[in-house]
């Protein structure tokens, strides 16, 4: 048994290795050292010989499942060595093999994945441009991207948050990438794996067509290579090409609205500050009925489009379905029916989907007539070319409905298949159900003719069948009956009889189970033909269900239909944060924005903490995302152009791991601004340059602007910039495509009230220490700060008096003109009256007064 565990053991050496003994799998050596304490099992020893003792742990088979899913959360891969004979016939060392090996990124078992989760794997070749191919096995989405530089590159691995990695033996990208994306499984396999005309024979079969030009793919190409090495590995893992992959996405940026993960994670899209989906984006517009719909919403959120005619189609999808709310409602209705159909075509591609599954994908099925009727017949042609879309699969629907059990058990068990669908299966059963009758029989006959009221036939796994008899009864055994088994209170005895009947039960039973198996194996075969079949039509279900949940959002809170123009333009009228709206007890209070090329390009906004700044600006961009999505909006009227990207700077923190400082997080995602946003991007920035020193702040704020107005090449992107330098608010009056606004407050009896709404024109104060008052501040040092503010305005003003005429600044100016005694006697000379001799003393007494 060892020496075969170790023979298994060397092909699987980065995984753990569960070997199936009994009703355990058990793990040795260095895989039970370290799976047993992510597990919270004990470590024990066995025994193999007088030479060998290993470490050891177990675990119940039944309860596999719940144990993988902690290995796999803990990063590791897990192969699992079943039994593939059955013991009672080995007549020795039963027979095992790895039948599949899991990894973090090519699970499909419904227990272990979350309804909205996305587990990706990634290929990575390197070159002249990084070939990058990604695949969920999950869902049977598969793309690649060719990226041109390493920041492409790790853009995209930075949204997809891969949990695996395939790189080329011997490359040294792996710290590169592991920066880019945290710390995912890396896998290294020969550069054989991605050869693009392996890659292409692959994919062709994967695909079942004769040409990949349909998917923008040409022979030779790099990507086709990197495609061909994750379908290898997802075969060598588990024991299967995928089948239920129906096409390949090539991802290029001219096609999207990109968000990287900065700007997905300031305007909290995804997730919120506190890492759930409550106070995100998607929280908020997730009304899908389905997990596979909830997928694709947050894919549209963080993937929107760039072209207007794709996203107009979207809207007119949504539009339809507010102008029929019974269709909304029927529509969203049968999905929920439906369930999640992009699961179970994984489940069938990869050819490991259980009978329970199969009664839920029945039941499925049984509802797509409802869908497609309710689909095809609407004035959306996006509805109805969805409603197309929607494979019947009849085939599919009359073999689960003739072959599988009313009512499966959740596993492979006697019972899975329907009674009547095989004739030599309804025999074996009836035999071996007919032969359970006659026991009864002859335990009745034989305890009326012994007369031991007690007597019971009971069945032992190795005696088999025998008549159980108390010690008290055994003078009334009968002589013919032959003693088979001892008991702590009495003897089993058997009779040629008995043992006849067990072996006619004994074969019907097992030749029934495996009869059983060769049907489900056949049935489970038919049914994974129609794999990529049932994944277009999931596809089509969950495009449909996410453009539902739209028009069931924009239905309960008001959102309208924006109007996508051309060229980079943002106008919105009444806008509000869809999140803060929705979650808020008090109402929103709505503000208009307008941000174009033209006259309008930056927007410099000033006003106290707390007033709403951060929100406006988070509020526009979402707008936008939400537009270009295919979503309605959070405004009374709306109009989008063509933006290209979005960028954000909000909200910097220290990166521990980097060595990098809050001030470094923001100068280096300011230089990605600079270096990277075009006349079509929108450029959203809060607070840039409060991580230093005033002066250095607001001189690199100052000069940003200047830059992102008049940038080096072409024109610049729309820019909203929140700041608390009042300064910056004179370049409006230097640079003509600048324009001042303000969140409004109004001071009452010595407290400030926030109005929340932003208006023309500079703030004229900040209000800080009324700021400081609201979050707790003691009132003892908000009164110091008070009397010192006021001390300072009056020195300055003292200042201003004696240097210039004209009103009092709107704020402490940092440039101050400068005052002390050397500069008072200058001014106080009177040039004309001095002689030489007189000038040279009283510069001689000044450079001393200068130098004290």
């Amino acid at each position: 048994m060892l020496q075969q565990y170790l023979e298994l053991k060397h092909q699987v050496e980065d995984a753990l290795l569960l070997y199936r003994l009994g009703d355990f799998y058990e793990l040795f050596f260095e895989d039970a050292e370290v799976a047993a304490p992510v597990l919270g099992i004990v470590l024990t020893r066995r025994r193999h010989n007088d030479q060998v003792t290993s470490p050891m742990c177990g675990i119940p088979h039944h309860a596999v499942t719940s144990y993988v899913g902690k290995l796999l959360d803990a990063g590791h891969k897990v192969a699992i060595a079943e039994q593939v004979e059955d013991p009672a016939k080995a007549g020795g060392l039963v027979h095992r093999r790895i039948i599949r090996v899991l990894t973090p990124g090519t699970v499909t078992e419904p227990e272990l994945l979350a309804g909205g989760e996305r587990r990706w794997i990634v290929a990575l070749k390197g070159g002249a441009a990084f070939a990058l191919a990604y695949f969920e096995p999950a869902s049977g989405t598969l793309g690649g991207a060719s990226c041109a530089t390493a920041v492409e590159r790790d853009e995209l691995l930075a949204q997809l948050r891969p949990r695996e990695i395939l790189l080329v033996e011997g490359d040294e990208l792996a710290q590169e990438v592991l920066a880019a994306c945290g710390a995912p499984i890396v896998t290294f396999r020969p550069s054989a794996w991605f050869d693009a005309g392996r890659g292409e024979e692959i994919l062709r079969r994967v695909l079942g067509v004769a040409s990949l030009r349909a998917f923008e793919l040409a022979p030779g190409e790099a990507i086709v290579g990197a495609a061909g090495a994750l379908l290898e590995y997802v075969r060598a893992t588990q024991g299967e090409l995928p089948r239920h992959v129906c096409a390949f996405e090539r991802r290029r940026r001219s096609g999207e609205l990109v968000l990287d993960a900065t700007a997905v994670r300031n305007l909290e899209i995804v997730r919120d500050g506190s890492g759930t989906t409550r106070a995100a984006l998607v929280g908020v517009l997730d009304h899908t009925v389905t997990a596979m719909g909830a997928r694709l919403l947050r894919d549209w959120l963080v993937r929107p489009l760039a072209d207007n005619e794709l996203a107009r189609a979207r809207h007119d999808a949504v539009e339809a379905l507010l102008a029929e709310p019974a269709r909304l409602a029927s529509l969203r209705m049968v999905l929920k029916q439906v369930g999640d159909l992009e699961r179970a075509a994984a489940r069938l591609g990869l050819v490991q989907a259980r009978p329970g599954e199969l009664g839920g994908l029945r039941f499925a099925l049984a509802h797509l007539p409802h869908a497609t009727a309710e689909l095809e017949s609407s004035a959306s042609q996006l509805l109805a070319q969805l409603g197309r879309d929607l494979d019947p699969l009849a085939d599919m629907r009359d073999n689960l409905a003739r072959t599988l059990a009313e009512s499966p058990p959740a596993l492979l068990a006697p019972g899975t298949i329907r009674p009547g669908c095989d004739p030599e299966l309804d025999a074996e059963r009836t035999l071996a159900h007919g032969a359970k009758e006659v026991l009864g029989e002859i335990e009745a006959r034989e305890r009326s003719r012994t007369g031991v009221g007690s007597l019971r036939i009971r069945y032992n796994r190795v005696f088999g069948y025998g008549f159980e008899v108390s010690n008290s009864n055994l003078d009334r055994v009968p002589p013919e009956w032959i003693r088979r088994q001892t008991l702590a209170g009495g003897e089993r005895f058997v009779t040629p009889e008995l043992q006849e009947l067990e072996s006619r039960i004994a074969a019907a039973e097992s030749r029934a189970e495996e009869r059983e198996r060769e049907l489900y194996a056949a049935l489970l075969e038919r049914c994974a033909a129609c794999a990529g079949r049932l994944a277009r039509t999931a596809q089509a279900l969950a495009a449909a269900d996410v453009l539902a949940a739209f028009a069931e959002r924009a239905r309960l809170h008001g959102y309208v239909r924006p109007q996508l123009v051309a060229g980079p333009h943002v106008r919105l009228r009444a806008s509000r944060h869809p999140v803060i709206e929705a979650l808020s007890r008090s109402a929103f209070v709505p503000n208009d924005a307008e941000l174009d090329a033209e006259r309008r390009q930056i927007t410099i906004l000033t006003g106290p903490n707390m007033g709403g700044k951060s929100t406006y600006l988070r509020q526009v961009a979402l707008a936008v995302v939400m537009a270009r999505a295919g979503s309605f909006v959070a405004a009374e009227a709306a109009e989008i152009g063509e933006i290209d990207r979005i960028f954000t700077r909000v909200g910097a923190s220290d990166d521990l791991t980097r060595g990098e400082s809050t001030f470094m997080v923001e100068m280096t995602e300011v230089a990605n601004i600079l270096r990277r946003a075009t006349a079509s991007s929108l450029v959203v920035l809060d607070e840039v340059g409060r991580g230093t020193a005033t002066f250095d702040g607001l001189s690199l704020a100052w000069a940003m602007v200047e830059a992102l107005h008049d940038p080096a090449q072409g024109g610049g992107p729309l820019v909203l910039f929140a700041t608390h330098y009042h300064e910056l608010t004179d370049l409006a009056h230097r640079l003509p495509r600048v324009i001042n606004a303000a969140v409004a407050v109004k001071e009452w009896q010595g407290s400030v009230i926030f109005l929340h709404r932003v208006v023309p024109g500079p703030a004229d104060r900040s209000y800080g220490i009324h700021v400081a008052k609201l979050a707790g501040v003691p009132a003892p040092v908000c009164a110091r700060a008070q009397e010192v503010l006021r001390q300072l305005e009056r020195q300055e003003l003292k200042v201003l008096e004696a240097t210039a005429p004209g009103p009092p600044p709107r704020q402490l100016p940092l440039f101050p003109a400068t005052d002390d005694a050397v500069a008072t006697r200058l001014r106080a000379l009177d040039l004309d009256r001095l002689t030489p001799l007189e000038a040279l003393s009283a510069l001689a007494e000044l450079k001393r007064e200068a130098e004290r």
